[in-house]
C-alpha cells in the first residue's frame, strides 16, 4: 500500500471515529446505551477490536 493511500485510510478512520463519538454523546436512552456497550464488548471479544 502506498503511503498516501494509507494516510487517506487513516483519515477516514479518524472521521468515522469522531462521527461515532458525536452520535453516542447525543444518545439519552439508557437501554440503547447499554445495548451498544454490550455489542461493542461482543465485537471486541470476537474480533479483537
Amino acid at each position: 500500500m502506498e503511503i498516501g493511500a494509507e494516510r487517506g485510510c487513516n483519515e477516514h478512520v479518524v472521521a468515522y471515529r469522531e462521527e461515532i463519538i458525536e452520535m453516542v454523546k447525543d444518545i439519552e436512552n439508557k437501554e440503547f446505551i447499554e445495548f451498544f456497550y454490550q455489542m461493542l464488548l461482543s465485537f471486541k471479544e470476537k474480533w479483537g477490536i
